[in-house]
């Protein structure tokens, strides 16, 4: 253990894990630890580096570190599996990457953003999809009934508000904010735009296929460690959710797919589909995580960005087959009153301008004329 203005505590990995059990512990130790700075492995030393701020407990560090160790070594970690990929190409991240700032946008990225828009909005015009936008905050009741709040707690953020009693907001005034004052408000921030969909299809008859393109912000409590270009506390979701019988789910996501891929090597970007699962924190939910890969539930587009500073692979797009499990917890059905599946489709916006700016910089006009012309710049 090290000293300074921070602590370094060496951790050393007492359990027998494989490659996929360590990144299952590292991600889950990321969101266990609130003092956690920076968490990175050595695999020379079999050791966890947790930089921890002064506050913060090693002795309590290591228990967690312990627990969780424990919990993921009896997890099959399955390695997932390309549907396509075309790494073949190089990719390399320009001057214009390196000055993209997620929290400000300048005239150039809204340009971007605003093709990658126009980009989704043509493939919803070809699949007929209805247009909906929703509120940034969505009930926890919602959440509750998708089983959000139990499966991936890490990523909520609750909203809070101050009672409307005067000698409540009488000591506001005087005193400040407090916790003590104030009250959950009984919503959340929206974590994915998909799950207002489902609200407002509870309990009706819908007739099939239904395909719906959805556009929102989107809150998910990352580390703030972790915060980096690609990764953001509050970011532009577009999605298309699509209700069916279980071949026109499927056949939807294909096609949807299909046309992404088509697009994304049309625009000179890099990288690869492949099975995927959601982020579930606790470990007794990794069989729920291990079916989503084994059954193909989940792909995601992963978009390859290489440097000589960095070297980075993140999603920008996420496939789902979800089957008959959100219709049936909705009360979704078909118009003769028949089981039907579900699916959605995810498109990162920020992400999507992100990867575009790194591969082409942030001047337009040095763009090549084929992306221009099909992002219509």
């Amino acid at each position: 253990m090290k000293w300074g203005l921070h602590m370094l505590l060496n951790y050393k990995i007492k359990k027998n894990l494989n490659d996929k059990q360590v990144q299952l512990l590292l991600d889950k130790l990321t969101y266990s630890i609130e003092g956690l700075e920076d968490l990175s492995y050595s695999e020379e030393t079999n050791e966890l580096i947790m930089k921890l701020d002064q506050s913060t407990d090693p002795d309590v560090c290591i228990q967690v570190a312990d627990h969780l160790s424990e919990k993921v070594k009896n997890i099959r970690a399955f390695r997932t599996k390309v549907l396509t990929t075309n790494l073949n190409k190089n990719g390399e991240l320009s001057e214009g990457g390196n000055h993209f700032n997620p929290m400000i946008r300048n005239s150039i990225d809204m340009h971007i953003e605003n093709a990658v828009r126009n980009m989704t909005r043509k493939i919803a015009n070809k699949m007929n999809a209805d247009l909906r936008r929703y509120p940034s905050t969505i009930p926890l009741s919602v959440l509750q009934k998708c089983n959000y709040t139990e499966s991936f707690p890490q990523n909520l953020y609750m909203i809070s508000q101050f009672p409307h009693q005067l000698k409540e907001l009488e000591t506001v005034r005087q005193r400040g904010i407090d916790q003590n004052n104030t009250q959950l408000s009984g919503d959340a921030l929206s974590p994915a735009v998909c799950f207002h969909c489902y609200e407002e299809m509870s309990n009706k008859r819908i007739i099939t296929p239904a395909i719906f393109a959805i556009e929102g912000n989107c809150f998910r409590h990352e580390a703030k460690w972790r915060l980096a270009k690609h990764r953001i506390r509050e970011f532009t979701m577009i999605e298309l959710v699509f209700f069916g019988a279980p071949q026109e789910v499927e056949d939807v996501r294909t096609s949807i797919m299909n046309q992404v891929w088509e697009v994304f090597n049309e625009i000179g970007l890099t990288g690869s589909i492949a099975t995927a699962s959601d982020p579930f924190y606790f470990s007794e939910d990794a069989e729920k995580g291990q079916f989503q890969i084994l059954s193909d539930m989940k792909y995601e587009l992963e978009v390859n960005i290489k440097s000589d500073k960095e070297n980075k692979n993140f999603s920008i797009a996420s496939f789902n087959n979800v089957r008959e499990s959100l219709a049936h917890k909705f009360n979704v059905k078909g118009v003769n009153n028949e089981v039907i599946h579900s699916g959605c489709v995810a498109f990162g916006v920020d992400r999507w301008v992100y990867a575009l700016l790194a591969t082409y910089g942030n001047k337009l006009e040095k763009w090549p004329s084929v992306v221009k012309s099909i992002l219509e710049l």
